[in-house]
């Protein structure tokens, strides 16, 4: 269902400190407005499995042992999306130049203190009831995503060798606000299309509320619209990943700022629901309530 996306010092204010030696992953703990925190990064696995991988003939194997089965059971076990990661979980990197740049160049301190405080500031406005895990994984392949929402408590974000504080915190908004959703309100959804534009439409939104800043495009195509109007129904998950994220025909990320501008067409007739409110709404009642096509698109 999730496709991309997306404490204010490392352990000082809030947290404590854990480092998972059973698992050789170092991490934090660390509770803020009533809600648990763990962070997790991977850049040593991923250090060994580099050290390893030219000398072994199974890459595979050795992928397998050295960076999934360390990190299984916090970042993906149960998770409700995680047959949407299955490549990541089954096949070693293949572009290990890639690999390296990122892991050489990974901040360990910079990623805890913008990951804590995105965390810490996202859940003033929305709680959920389980842990809330985020796993910091080095860029493996090109077309990684920015983050990740494996399901309920379970989030992954990838370092990039471009990333900016204000880009790991608006990714993190994003996945936890998917986080929450999965956990709380996701019986209301269907996965049709118009299911997915509002789903990552609620979590852009969510960005902006936490952030401040939101990157949409606010211009109202109708023949683009045209275009997508008569899948808006349908369960296709190819074409839901086409009009989220764009091809040749469709704009970059168009879904995300098609779904965000169809939530806040329900705000504007509705200004006092809440996040949780709003957050809790399916996509239908958010659609036609907020009479996005009505106002835009005739």
């Amino acid at each position: 269902m999730t496709w991309y996306s997306f404490g204010l010092l490392v352990v000082l204010l809030t947290g404590a400190c854990t480092n998972k030696e059973e698992s050789k992953v170092n991490g934090i703990e660390f509770k803020a407005n009533d809600s648990e925190f763990e962070i997790l990064e991977t850049n040593d696995l991923f250090i060994n499995y580099l050290e390893q991988v030219d000398t072994t003939e199974d890459a595979k194997e050795l992928y397998d042992k050295e960076i999934i089965q360390p990190i299984y059971d916090s970042c993906f076990k149960d998770g409700e999306n995680i047959h949407m990661v299955e490549d990541f979980l089954t096949h070693p990197p293949d572009d290990l130049m890639l690999l390296k740049s990122n892991v050489d160049a990974y901040d360990s301190t910079r990623m805890f203190k913008n990951i804590k405080q995105s965390l810490t500031k996202s859940s003033e406005y929305l709680q959920g009831d389980k842990k809330t895990t985020v796993c910091i994984l080095p860029t493996i392949n090109k077309e990684d995503p920015d983050g990740f929402n494996v399901g309920s408590g379970k989030n992954l974000i990838y370092t990039h060798l471009f990333d900016s504080d204000q880009g790991i915190q608006t990714i993190i908004a994003h996945e936890y606000h998917h986080s929450v959703w999965t956990e709380k309100f996701s019986s209301s959804f269907s996965g049709t299309v118009l299911d997915n534009l509002v789903f990552e439409g609620k979590a852009t939104l969510f960005e902006e509320i936490v952030m401040g800043t939101v990157s949409v495009d606010w211009s109202y195509n109708k023949a683009l619209w045209g275009t997508i109007e008569g899948d808006l129904f349908k369960k296709d998950l190819d074409r839901t990943l086409d009009i989220l994220n764009g091809n040749d025909e469709i704009p970059y990320r168009y879904g995300y700022s098609e779904g965000y501008k169809i939530v806040k067409s329900y705000l504007e007739e509705y200004p006092d629901t809440s996040i949780e409110e709003w957050t809790k709404l399916d996509a239908m009642t958010i659609f036609e309530k907020g009479k996005y096509v009505e106002k835009f698109y005739q």
